[in-house]
């Protein structure tokens, strides 16, 4: 009997489990890029235009084992990128765990109408591109909860794999075209960077350590971890190296930074990253061996950056009125009220505000969004930022409210406004 229903169990899986193939073949095609639904009759090209051509969305797809399904694919990309001129802003997405490169994907749709909205905002060009993978394991929305052991392991094999040759020929096509660069993962997309880049990023900071009177370089502009959904001890390694030069160097650390460049948002209620998640880890880790303080190391292990408390560098809350701050007064998660984002308001949201000692925070008006230090882990200028959004006394999430991609407003709004003061830096016209 069990053999029967083990067999019955494996059919049923078999069944609803998708394809690892490759959706956008035609690397030749250009698709219309509009507002609503993708045209089924532009489902396989490779780059989508809009009318004007300034706003562009390319899709490069990797496989199983994390390879290129075509090097062309690559190819014609870049020179897409390329032919764009000088000073774009240029937007790269990792899609997380349920999601693929599917037209039909609601992350594809959703960062499609992302560019669009940049559209109305900027008078520069600007350029997206998406990287597919197989994150959505199973068509069966009930069984797909089954997948995400099997998506996790793949998630770092797409890390390994071609994913570091796309990110730095963008990289270098940034430097070459002195445009902006922002690269967003979400989820188990989070995982695919940060296992891409945590090596270079520690080669960087090695760079940035024999001569600290420089700025320290991460990866292109900014780096966001959306609810990452990656082990803290994949980001420990880095973290080291950050404490040790704060260590010894004190308030004087990072003297020339002005921006972050890595930032990580997560909040408690993400229950994927925090319930799921740390299931997974305690059954996929029950044979792992930990050095010594045991505990302290497998619960890295287990947690996700975001949600290590050794990690922590501020939080982050959406308000919206403020008396004191300096001593917590304010008016969490009130009624909802009328409000607008001016992306361009907000020219203050630099490291500068962080070095004065008086309330180690900051509340940005136009964002409506308040940001704390933790004076533990991290001195004034550290350019490396773990924001979490807690639950207050009971009520719902001022900002992280689910496990889907950017719900607030308030944060995209806070971004927004980041990336407008670093690209106004670059004169970049926007």
């Amino acid at each position: 009997m069990f053999k029967i229903l083990l067999l019955g169990l494996s059919i049923l899986f078999l069944q609803n489990c998708t394809k690892n193939i490759m959706y956008h073949s035609d690397i030749d095609g250009l698709g219309i890029l509009k507002e609503g639904k993708f045209d089924s009759a532009d489902k396989n090209a490779t780059i989508y235009i809009n009318s004007d051509k300034r706003i562009s969305l390319s899709i490069i797809e990797l496989d199983e084992q994390g390879q290129l399904f075509k090097r062309k694919q690559l190819d014609k990309v870049m020179q897409h990128i390329k032919s764009k001129g000088n000073k774009q802003k240029i937007y790269i997405y990792i899609h997380g765990w349920k999601h693929n490169a599917n037209i039909e994907d609601k992350n594809l749709e959703d960062f499609k109408d992302f560019l669009l909205k940049e559209e109305k905002n900027t008078k520069v060009k600007v350029t997206g591109l998406y990287i597919g993978w197989r994150g959505k394991g199973i068509n069966n929305k009930t069984l797909d909860i089954f997948s995400f052991f099997s998506r996790k392991n793949t998630s770092e094999d797409i890390g390994h794999g071609s994913i570091l040759e796309i990110l730095l020929k963008v990289e270098n096509l940034q430097k070459d075209t002195k445009s902006s660069l922002v690269t967003i993962g979400h989820s188990l997309g989070a995982s695919v960077i940060l296992n891409a880049i945590e090596p270079l990023l520690v080669k960087r900071f090695l760079e940035f350590e024999k001569n600290d009177k420089e700025v320290l370089r991460g990866y292109g502009d900014l780096v966001v971890l959306y609810n990452s959904a990656v082990e803290a001890t994949k980001y420990k390694a880095l973290y080291s190296l950050i404490e040790n030069y704060e260590e010894k160097n004190g308030k004087n650390s990072f003297k020339k930074q002005k921006y972050p460049i890595l930032i990580s948002i997560s909040g408690d209620a993400d229950l994927v990253t925090n319930n799921a998640f740390e299931m997974a880890r305690h059954v996929s880790t029950f044979f792992e061996s930990y050095s010594k303080p045991r505990d302290k190391n497998k619960n890295l292990d287990i947690v996700t950056v975001g949600n290590s408390v050794e990690f922590r560098t501020h939080k982050i809350d959406a308000i919206y009125s403020i008396s004191d701050f300096n001593s917590s007064k304010y008016d969490l998660n009130p009624e909802k009220k009328p409000w607008t984002c001016n992306k361009r308001s907000e020219i203050d949201f630099t490291l500068d505000y962080f070095t004065k000692d008086k309330g180690n925070g900051k509340y940005f008006e136009n964002s409506m969004i308040i940001i704390e230090r933790n004076n533990k882990n991290i001195t004034a200028r550290n350019p490396y930022w773990i924001l979490y959004n807690y639950r207050f006394k009971g009520k719902d999430a001022s900002i992280i409210t689910g496990h889907e991609l950017l719900q607030s407003d308030h944060i995209t709004c806070l971004l927004s406004a980041l990336i407008y003061n670093m690209n106004k830096d670059k004169k970049i016209e926007q």
